[in-house]
């Protein structure tokens, strides 16, 4: 006999600014629902966020009301893509150049000291 097993890491609810006002209901559906399937409880302490998207060219002067005990962040990662609340993906950029040059950095390093493995490329 096989048996399903179901796992859920992360969950994204994206509504529209126009539809802002259903967005505590619809995280109310989204907790019964995982509840009801995995015995889950929503972790609102430090793993939950909400991030408003907006027009770079727009200033953003009045956001939907605050969320009860969910933070708002400027800032998401999803699936290892960093991007802000315009859309923009230069935090993400710049987080891959640092890490490339990390790695350069380190394998100069190993060549500087005689590492002349076939693997390096230099």
């Amino acid at each position: 006999m096989t048996s399903l097993v179901k796992y859920a890491d992360d969950t994204y609810l994206i509504i529209s600014g126009t539809n802002s006002s259903r967005i505590p209901d619809e995280l109310n559906n989204i907790t019964q629902l995982l509840y009801s399937a995995n015995n889950f409880k929503l972790n609102s302490s430090n793993k939950s966020y909400e991030m408003i998207v907006y027009h770079s060219s727009k200033k953003l002067t009045v956001g939907p009301q605050r969320l009860k005990n969910i933070a708002r962040t400027h800032e998401l990662t999803v699936l290892g893509v960093t991007f802000n609340s315009s859309l923009s993906f230069s935090q993400h950029m710049q987080n891959l150049t640092a890490k490339a040059a990390t790695s350069l950095y380190v394998l100069e390093t190993l060549k500087a000291h005689g590492l002349q493995g076939r693997h390096t490329g230099m």
